[in-house]
């Protein structure tokens, strides 16, 4: 509700003769300032992801408890296949 007005008078102010230019600049600098914590935000969750996806082989058996079922079975056929790679290649080599 306060946003809602204060966004009101800003653009009031904003079509002003003598004021409005420097509203509108401050209005920029604020969108500004904005998009640059969101954008950090975003990095330091993408960095985030990046460490789950370098975990070792204990933490990602953790890592897939967790998920859910359909994800797991997707690995568990994931992992079948691998295993079934591998003896096909033991087999013919």
């Amino acid at each position: 509700m306060i946003k809602k007005l204060i966004r009101k008078v800003f653009r009031a102010l904003a079509q002003a003769p003598l004021i409005g230019r420097p509203v509108r600049m401050a209005a920029a600098l604020y969108r500004i300032a904005a998009l640059a914590e969101r954008t950090g935000r975003l990095n330091g969750e993408l960095q985030n992801a990046n460490s789950v996806t370098g975990t070792p082989e204990a933490d990602r058996d953790n890592l897939l408890a967790s998920l859910p079922v359909t994800v797991r079975k997707l690995r568990r056929d994931v992992d079948a296949l691998q295993a079934r790679l591998a003896q096909l290649e033991k087999h013919q080599g």
